[in-house]
């Protein structure tokens, strides 16, 4: 073999290209270092200048080999957090943030993005009651350059968006709409900015939760969907043209094209299921999908079948068709005895197109059996929107026994008992809003007999039911009978329902008469949050809601419990009044015995708007403990805390009102409340007011203090306590407190005098005394002590520990009494004074505003005029532009620019009338004070 002979120049110019390579390589790592602070910077300043949202991001990488030679951007842990109304909720928090462009695209015309790539991210979507939305956080700058009428236009290549592990929880308050989406991932790729282009698509969810108005509609459903679509984005034309969509087993196709260039939307599209075995559609069953559903074994064939064909336009939609078709089919868990056979389906639901009153839903046949007992039911229903026209019939028995032989239940739950239902329903349902009852029947009942339901870990949850029955009639549903127990809850009750049927299909209003007994009724135990626990952060917990009463409700309800507690409020033998009519509660009498003492209670709860709630009561309790007051009411362990350290019984009467926040909250500033708070006896020790007073005094020996047979009237303004002057015995002495009040900051502003016999008065207490004595006569006050002392004591800043001041009565009255003097005989030589040009000046005063108001809405006037001005040629400059190119991309972009001179313009024109307005009302503003001082003048 030839030996190969490297020459002196080749190894020189290996190791010239070798460290050449290495120099490239160290740049491609170290270039990006030092950038990498001016991009986040940058990332940050013009995310917050576009958003109306705060943006944090820890760290940005830009990397040259991760994706070479294109650069990528990779941002870590991204967080997007709200601003008022929703502060403190988190939008958006992203684990990871990539982008990558085609460096070569950056020197042509065409933006060529490689891939956007979110990783592990959490969603939160609320919308609240107000119909606001968390995540319309976009805004324009503040000044928005208006764009050239030839501007380029936008070109923008993208090959890849991918999401992947995702998190959503979706909360919708006013439409009562909840949904959680787990798992998420999502890829789309397509040249958008082609008039031409396929869209491939692939998203999967591992599982959706949804609930409207709190009823489940999916629970744990696997989602699944790959497509590829035609988009013609010149007209805006979607074709599909292949697909699947799998919802858990169920596997759907669709076909067809929408298209949406201009109002109205056409469209074209058919939904078929290609496979037609019934335990694909079963799947759908959450309670039978969440259970061994691959072993069950299953026969019989469905047919699913629905379509969409025409124009969509405001109220106007296309016709529209869905057909369900399930024959001779059972099921049956292979663990189990027996399965659920016979079950029919055949439901329909059409509309020819126009309005959704010519909707047409036929059930022609819902069918099955458990065991031997048969369920079955039909409906017919026409015109559902203007005047439901209903034909239908439900029958059929359960043995809950049953249950258990065909579904696997948790282990230690069981059920047993009996239902029967028997109702049919035929007619107009103006006949029954209109009361002609001969022309609608609505005949049958439901019976439950003996209805046991144990939930197998906590007995408190086992469910009973001995007996109820529900009687329909086309006037009324009546309840002759209903006894349960959930726990030990207990509720025997019977009464009637009318205007059920508008009720259900119209929203009318629902009315009631119920009587109600009861030997144990926790309300906790139904307010408690019993629902699992979200994967969102604390910080994302959907906080708790104001109640909105509904005001489609006129029902009356009469109550005796033996045992009722409320939150911290055990009551016993309560009777309760009650009627809930037009969004209002109203309790006329609820009278029980509260611990050793009596309670009774009336008033009401309404909810003018969902955001505030309005209360109103009166209430009297007698002979309660003073630890017991302040733990069933904690306003007084607000007010006045030395009661709870208190030792005694007390009585108490509330009369007022208040409003609650939209977090069920009393909005203590606006309570108003009157009031007397009567003691028996209670017994007052090692307080550290009392002992920050009696040190103040030198009276040590009063720390400890019992008290016997005092009223204490009180008033709680906006928030405040104010007690109206009482008095009440020490030893040998008095104390009267005069008027003072309890802020919601603890503080305290309170006057009282202590009156005590030279019999009982210490040695250190009398010198101060005298001292004090002292002190006023040397400041020309004519002040002795005689056969009493008279202390003047004065309580500020704020609780447990106040500032206590000490003086003489006798020498604080007369400093008083001077005042008032002095007052009075000012009073009397201004108002000789002041009525000969008070007269003359209001009348100069009133000419001075007149003219004033004709100037100012002068201004306004013509200020409108150019304000309006300003609008109009903004709306054509942004239709001008909007207009001006048929780019769907382009389109969009400037729609955004001309949104945005839009925005400024009303801006421009806002602040145009409102300087104007400013203007005039400093105007008037000016004359009134010029008119004010002319008065005051006149009075001096």
């Amino acid at each position: 073999m030839k030996k190969i002979t490297v020459t002196k120049g080749v190894k020189k110019g290996l190791k010239i290209t070798g460290f050449t390579l290495l120099g490239i390589l160290l740049l491609l790592i170290t270039i990006p270092i030092f950038f990498q602070k001016q991009i986040l910077e940058i990332t940050l300043k013009e995310a917050n200048k576009m958003l109306d949202a705060k943006v944090s991001i820890e760290n940005c990488r830009l990397s040259l080999i991760r994706n070479f030679p294109n650069p990528t951007v990779v941002l870590k842990k991204v967080l997007i957090e709200n601003k008022a109304p929703f502060e403190g909720d988190t939008l958006l928090q992203a684990q990871e943030v990539m982008a990558g462009i085609n460096l070569f695209s950056l020197f042509s015309d065409q933006y060529h993005i490689t891939k956007v790539v979110i990783n592990d991210a959490r969603v939160h979507l609320l919308t609240n009651q107000d119909t606001l939305s968390n995540w319309s956080i976009y805004h324009s700058t503040d000044t928005v350059q208006k764009p050239e009428e030839e501007s380029a236009p936008l070109n923008l290549k993208f090959d890849k968006v991918s999401l992947s592990h995702i998190y959503v929880y979706y909360n919708d308050i006013p439409g009562a709409m909840k949904a959680e989406v787990k798992d998420f991932n999502f890829t789309l790729s397509g040249n958008l900015s082609a008039d031409q282009t396929v869209l491939k698509t692939a998203m999967e969810a591992a599982s959706i939760d949804f609930a409207m108005n709190k009823i489940p509609f999916a629970h744990n459903l696997h989602f699944k969907l790959k497509s590829k679509i035609d988009a013609d984005l010149n007209k805006y034309k979607f074709t599909v043209l292949d697909n699947e969509i799998a919802l858990n087993d169920l596997i759907l196709q669709l076909e067809g094209w929408v298209a949406m260039p201009e109002e109205p939307i056409d469209m074209d599209i058919k939904l078929k299921i290609p496979k037609n075995d019934f335990k694909n559609i079963l799947s759908l069953v959450p309670a039978i999908y969440a259970k061994d559903f691959k072993e069950i074994k299953t026969e019989g064939k469905v047919a699913l079948d629905a379509y969409a064909k025409g124009h969509y336009y405001k109220d106007q939609y296309p016709a529209f068709g869905l057909s369900l078709l399930v024959n001779n089919a059972k099921f049956q868990y292979p663990s189990l005895p027996a399965g659920v056979t016979n079950i029919e389906i055949d439901a329909k639901v059409a509309n020819k197109g126009g309005s959704l009153d010519n909707t047409i839903v036929d059930i022609n046949k819902f069918a099955l059996a458990i065991l031997e007992n048969p369920f079955s039911w039909w409906a017919h229903v026409i015109t559902p929107i203007s005047d439901p026209n209903i034909d239908m019939n439900m029958k059929g028995t359960i043995n809950l026994a049953d249950i258990k032989k065909v579904y696997p239940l948790d282990a230690g739950q069981d059920m047993s008992g009996m239902f029967t239902m028997d109702l049919a329903l035929k007619g107009l349902l103006s006949y029954v809003e209109k009361e002609q009852y001969d022309k609608f029947v609505a005949s049958g009942n439901m019976l439950v007999k003996e209805l046991l339901f144990k939930d197998g870990k906590e007995s408190s949850k086992d469910i009973r039911v001995p007996e109820a029955q529900l009687l329909f009639t086309t006037a009324k549903l009546n309840i002759p009978v209903f006894k349960a127990s959930i726990g030990r809850n207990s509720v025997a009750a019977n009464g009637y329902v009318q205007n059920y049927l508008p009720y259900i299909f119209k929203d009318g209003t629902l009315k009631g008469n119920f009587t109600v007994n009861s030997t144990y009724l926790n309300v906790n135990d139904f307010l408690s949050d019993e629902t699992p626990k979200q994967e969102t952060p604390a910080a994302e917990e959907t906080p708790l809601l104001l109640i909105v009463l509904p005001d489609n409700l006129d029902v009356n309800l009469q109550l005796k419990i033996e045992k009722l507690i409320y939150d911290n409020i055990n009551l016993d033998n309560a009777l309760l009044g009650a009627s809930i009519k037009n969004s209002k509660l109203t309790i006329s009498k609820l009278a029980a015995n509260l611990f050793a003492g009596s309670f009774n209670m009336s008033g009401s709860y309404a909810t003018p708007t969902p955001k505030r709630g309005l209360v109103d009561l009166d209430i009297a309790v007698a002979n309660i403990s003073t630890q017991e007051l302040c733990n069933t009411f904690a306003l007084f362990d607000k007010y006045l805390p030395f009661l709870k350290k208190s030792d005694g019984k007390v009585s108490l009467t509330m009369n007022g009102n208040t409003a609650m926040d939209e977090k069920m909250s009393i909005v203590l500033e606006e309570l108003n409340m009157n009031g007397k708070l009567a003691i028996k006896e209670i017994k007052l020790s090692q307080l550290e007011t009392m002992n920050s007073i009696t040190e103040a005094l030198k009276l040590e020996k009063y720390q400890n203090l019992h008290l016997r047979d005092l009223e204490i009237p009180y008033s709680i303004v906006n928030g405040k306590m104010f007690t109206k002057p009482f008095n009440f015995k020490i030893d040998k002495g008095n104390v009267a407190v005069e008027q003072g009040s309890v802020g919601l900051d603890k503080s305290v502003d309170y006057t009282a005098v202590i009156s005590m016999p030279m019999t009982v008065v210490p040695a250190n207490t009398l010198n101060m005394a005298n001292s004090l004595a002292a002190k006023a006569t040397a400041a020309g006050f004519n002040t002795t002590i005689g056969n009493e002392i008279k202390f003047a004591l004065k309580l500020t800043g704020k609780l447990p520990k106040p500032k206590v001041s000490v003086g003489l009565d006798n020498a604080r009255n007369m400093i008083e009494s001077t005042v008032e003097q002095v007052k009075e005989q000012v009073k009397e030589v201004a108002k000789e004074t002041v009525n000969k040009a008070l007269e003359e000046a209001q009348k100069q005063a009133d000419a001075l505003v007149a003219a004033a108001r004709k100037s100012a809405d002068d201004i306004v006037a013509a200020q409108k005029k150019a304000a309006d001005k300003i609008l109009a040629d903004a709306q054509a400059e942004a239709d001008k532009m909007i207009n001006s190119t048929k780019n769907p991309l382009e389109k969009a972009a400037k729609k955004v620019a001309a949104d945005a001179i839009l925005k400024e313009a009303r801006k421009q024109a806002d602040q145009v009338n409102l300087d104007a307005q400013k203007q005039g009302d400093k105007l008037i503003a000016d004359a009134q004070t010029k008119g004010n001082a002319l008065i005051e003048k006149a009075k001096q």
